[in-house]
């Protein structure tokens, strides 16, 4: 009979370890990419401001985002977020990833201004007014990069929230 009560114990116990070890490594993750949103929080409000963009726009760390990068209204259009991909966001210096915000920020401006004249090239374009064509560059040199690296090798960078048509 004693077994029998010794069993649950043992049962809450691991759970319990469990249990922490989880919420530990969930903190661990928000912890490490605390300072890294608040660099893109600051990189976003001081581009949205050179590019005129009076929206609220804000961005969030995810594990994954299948176009790296990616814009998306939160309110009609009154307000924005950027979604950026954890392991991406990772390779990518200062001017890199300046030059990712700048791109994305793109796509609010002509969604704001032209919707349906939205292409990556015009994107780019509104992103080139804040950022070097080199920047860019970089940034779809590490995106070409990452899109084998995770098997999308078949026409590197075509269709993706990033492309380079604009970049010269």
């Amino acid at each position: 009979m004693k077994d029998f009560w010794e069993r649950p114990r043992l049962f809450r116990g691991l759970c319990l370890v469990v249990i922490a070890t989880l919420i530990g490594e969930i903190a661990l993750v928000h912890a490490k990419n605390e300072p890294a949103a608040k660099r893109i929080a600051e990189i976003t409000d001081e581009l949205r401001q050179q590019l005129g963009i009076p929206q609220a726009v804000d961005a969030e760390i995810i594990p994954e985002n299948s176009l790296a990068f990616s814009v998306e209204p939160a309110d009609h259009d009154t307000h924005f977020t950027i979604s950026v991909d954890s392991s991406f966001l990772s390779r990518l210096d200062d001017e890199e990833l300046t030059a990712a915000i700048a791109h994305e920020l793109g796509h609010v401006w002509i969604y704001t201004h032209h919707p349906f004249l939205h292409t990556e090239a015009l994107a780019n374009e509104i992103a080139l007014r804040v950022v070097s064509n080199g920047a860019l560059k970089s940034l779809y040199g590490k995106l070409q990069q990452f899109e084998i690296a995770r098997g999308d090798q078949a026409t590197p960078l075509t269709g993706r929230g990033l492309s380079p048509n604009a970049v010269h």
